[in-house]
């Protein structure tokens, strides 16, 4: 057992003293004026974190038995840092309070009841508080020779008690994030080994190969179906229930002639050479999307004013451009053709070098045949300057025009001899064959529109969202033809409507295009400013993808309503046929624009999921109201 210590006598100048304990002597650090068995108070300030300074009871101060303080001149250390660690002194310095603290709890056991309990730890994480040291001073503390273990757990008490922020009550709290840990928690082994060991079944198999087989089809039918529909009306026979005389059609130069194919191709270098050059047009930005900001010069009209007064100058001096068209449109579908599946090519061959972004989801896995015909690639940009979308919705306007203008011009006898001059016009001709001209007006007002509101064509499904392939570049190449047709088939036949069939027709065709024009510029300019003047009041319905769904307006009457008006268009041209050849076509491009909706409804429903639907309860028809 430790010695009890001794009180000594006073000294000179009235103030107790104490023994000290001998492991307080042998600090290195300290100075004693006293003898070894009576050791001095130490004049350091005690620290604030003291059991017996901080919560001392009234009793205890007052108690006999307590020191006082010496009132004689104290030495003043340097302050110092804070240190991380506790000098073997410090930890001899409170072995002496703990004994001390023995010898009070001896001589008054009624400050046992007035030592404050424990008191519950803090549930959140922070630094340690001045109550933990509550665990070192306990009423029935039994001193031992062997106090290393209570000496070290005192260091270890000292060491964050010092360390500790001046305010009692600030708690700094700590967060752990594992984002690592959680993300690596969220993969098991059995995902990997399912991934690792999963292979295409025979079913998936089977409908690729069918879906291969289905494309295949179709690049071949949508050719000979063309080609079918010329051959079977032409100046001596339109109909289907007799096969043409096919010993006209042994020779190669009936369906591909050199001159033809240099000429389109002359057509479209030309098309492609001013869509690069950027004047004619303003400038405008597309919609943001994944494949970034692409800049667009809608110079449409300009590059048409322009090869329309080529095609007019060569008219003017005697050549027969517009002759030749008709004797050669057979080989001018021949060549579109082939100049299409030659771009188709190119398109293909060039997906595979760009980023992964400007592909087309859907096909980015799919077999080769059907990336072919669908198209891998969304906007595909030459030298990041011609935009090929848009040059092939350009190269089909203006084709169409010069066709149709050609047709016009053999409908109405110019002599080509005489060129394009006003002797060369027949007034009574002109007259006469109304319903050519009203045909021939109402094919340009679809294709000069395109070409003045290019703009309103980048906010559309197709220069968004649609892969450019075989399927859309041979399509767009091909569709001036189906028209075409149709005025080929009236001038041969000289079809003539009744004046009331052409009001009939024209106000039917006026109400389309008046719908198909006004819903796409309502579109686009919600799209590109949803609180624009005009715009702001139209209902709407939000997205998960930040975007909104105009539910009101025209976009309120169906779900397509630009559809609906190019369809009323097409549907209004029918009466210029009365044979079945030149009314496929019409059918055909009505069937192309049902698809359309089609493809554009599931690609949405997939897209938007509960807002979609939410729009479909609101706006309950496609393209019909009551019927679809």
């Amino acid at each position: 057992m430790v010695k009890e210590p001794k009180t000594s006598p006073k000294s000179s100048e009235g103030s107790t003293i104490r023994k000290r304990s001998p492991g307080r002597n042998k600090s290195p650090g300290r100075n004693s004026t006293l003898p070894t068995e009576n050791v001095r108070k130490s004049t350091r300030p005690r620290s604030s974190t003291r059991k017996s300074q901080t919560y001392g009871s009234p009793a205890r101060n007052n108690s006999p038995s307590r020191i006082k303080k010496d009132t004689s001149p104290a030495y003043i250390s340097p302050k110092r840092k804070l240190p991380s660690r506790t000098a073997d002194s410090r930890n001899s310095s409170k072995k002496a309070i703990i004994q001390q603290s023995k010898v009070d709890n001896e001589l008054s056991e009624s400050d046992n009841e007035n030592i404050p309990k424990e008191k519950p730890k803090a549930t959140v994480r922070g630094r340690t508080r001045r109550l933990e040291l509550d665990d070192v001073v306990q009423a029935d503390i039994k001193l031992t020779s062997d106090t290393d273990p209570l000496k070290t757990y005192i260091g270890e008490i000292r060491r964050f008690t010092r360390n500790s922020q001046a305010k009692e009550e600030r708690v700094v709290h700590i967060k752990h994030f594992d984002t690592i840990t959680k993300k690596l928690g969220e993969f098991s082994d059995d995902d990997d080994i399912s991934l690792l060991s999963s292979k295409p079944s025979e079913k998936k198999q089977k409908s690729s190969i069918l879906e291969s087989v289905g494309t295949c089809f179709q690049i071949i039918f949508s050719q000979v179906f063309l080609t079918c529909l010329y051959l079977f009306c032409d100046n001596i026979q339109c109909s289907f229930k007799s096969f043409p005389n096919w010993n006209r059609f042994k020779s190669f130069s009936v369906f591909f002639d050199l001159r033809a194919f240099l000429g389109y191709s002359a057509l479209a270098v030309t098309l492609a050479i001013l869509s690069s050059v950027p004047f004619g047009g303003k400038r405008v930005s597309n919609l943001p999307s994944k494949q970034g900001k692409f800049i667009y010069v809608t110079n449409g009209f300009a590059s048409f004013v322009i090869i329309g007064t080529i095609f007019a100058t060569l008219e003017y001096f005697r050549f027969p451009v517009s002759r030749f068209i008709f004797e050669h449109i057979i080989q001018l579908l021949i060549s579109a053709t082939i100049f299409g599946a030659v771009f188709s090519v190119y398109l293909y061959l060039r997906s595979f070098y760009v980023l992964v972004s400007c592909l087309n989801p859907t096909e980015i896995d799919a077999s080769s045949v059907n990336a072919f015909f669908y198209g891998r690639e969304v906007n595909p940009r030459m030298f990041n300057i011609l935009d090929l979308k848009m040059y092939l919705l350009r190269l089909r306007c203006i084709s169409l025009i010069l066709a149709d203008t050609a047709l016009l011009m053999k409908g109405l006898n110019f002599d080509a001899n005489l060129g394009l001059t006003i002797a060369n016009f027949d007034w009574k001709l002109v007259t006469s064959n109304s319903t050519l001209l009203i045909l021939v007006a109402l094919h340009f007002i679809h294709a000069v529109d395109s070409l003045c509101f290019e703009s309103r064509s980048l906010s559309s499904y197709f220069v968004q969202y649609e892969g450019l392939g075989y399927k859309n570049a041979v399509g767009l190449l091909l569709s001036p033809f189906l028209l075409i047709a149709q005025t080929k088939y009236v001038i041969e036949y000289n079809i003539h409507l009744a004046d009331w069939q052409l009001v009939l027709v024209s106000m039917v065709y006026c109400v389309g295009y008046m719908l198909y024009r006004l819903s796409n510029n309502q579109k686009d300019a919600f799209r590109r400013n949803p609180y624009g003047p005009g715009i702001s009041n139209l209902e709407s319905i939000s997205t998960s993808q930040g975007k909104k769904l105009l539910s009101s307006g025209y976009w309120g009457l169906v779900r397509q309503p630009n559809i609906l008006g190019d369809i009323l268009m097409h549907v209004a041209l029918i009466l210029f046929s009365y044979n079945v050849p030149p009314l496929i076509g019409i059918i055909a491009i009505i069937l192309m624009l049902i698809e359309r909706s089609v493809i554009s409804q599931t690609a949405c429903k997939s897209k938007y999921g509960g807002a979609w639907e939410k729009y479909c309860q609101k706006v309950r028809y496609v393209l019909v109201p009551k019927v679809y």
